[in-house]
């Protein structure tokens, strides 16, 4: 079987919250910006960041946002971030909090988290962000001449603000649940011995998430 690589599975994930006006189903970039400011910890509107990655040349300047510098810069803080040792050690104790309410799935939730959690973090550790860039869609030379555009009364907060509204649209949409349920039924397939048990963790909790996920957008300005 295909080893599993935990990055590709998040990033197949979030793949699947596309605008049907995208023909080739690939993510818009703004959902990938607010996913991206979701990892960073709500650093999306922090004014340092602001400071070292302008949107424009000069105040008035009105056009394209160049959406890869932005991811970059993001990507970078996120990458920071997720390398911390103290932040590695919140994300398991997190998890192994979620896989203590899982009753009779607990053993194999926490076995699962113990094995892919580190590997997950490894991966991280040799990523670049603008690996991580390409990686979700947001540099492409062919994408950049259709972005949108920015005025000068915008800022990155209106930009995340407006791409939180179109993720909770697609989060609504029950072809993208399923869309990510099938990623992760994919990813179990790959799980030799625990894959039945895997499903059975997907099938039983992956809706239950997927609705906790738009519960927690909808009541948190991660914006701010």
């Amino acid at each position: 079987p295909t080893p599993v690589r935990p990055l590709s599975v998040i990033l197949q994930s979030i793949d699947y919250l596309y605008f049907p006006s995208n023909p080739k189903g690939t993510m818009d970039v703004r959902v990938g910006l607010i996913l991206l400011s979701v990892l960073a910890c709500n650093l999306a509107c922090d004014a340092r960041i602001l400071a070292t990655s302008n949107l424009s040349g000069e105040e008035n300047t009105i056009g394209t946002v160049d959406f890869c510098n932005i991811c970059e810069d993001y990507a970078n803080v996120t990458l920071i971030y997720l390398n911390d040792n103290k932040t590695q050690t919140e994300v398991m104790n997190s998890l192994h909090q979620a896989c203590s309410q899982m009753y009779r799935l607990e053993d194999l939730c926490m076995s699962l988290v113990d094995h892919y959690a580190p590997l997950f973090f490894l991966e991280i550790s040799s990523i670049q962000p603008e690996e991580l860039c390409d990686g979700v869609g947001l540099c492409s030379k062919v994408r950049m001449s259709s972005l949108p555009s920015l005025s000068r009364k915008q800022n990155k907060c209106d930009l995340c603000h407006n791409a939180v509204d179109e993720v909770l649209v697609k989060l609504k949409d029950p072809d993208t649940k399923l869309g990510i349920i099938e990623v992760l039924l994919k990813a179990c397939d790959a799980m030799e011995d625990y894959s039945k048990k895997c499903k059975s963790m997907v099938f039983e909790y992956g809706p239950l998430i997927l609705m906790k996920a738009e519960k927690f957008i909808e009541e948190v300005d991660i914006c701010t």
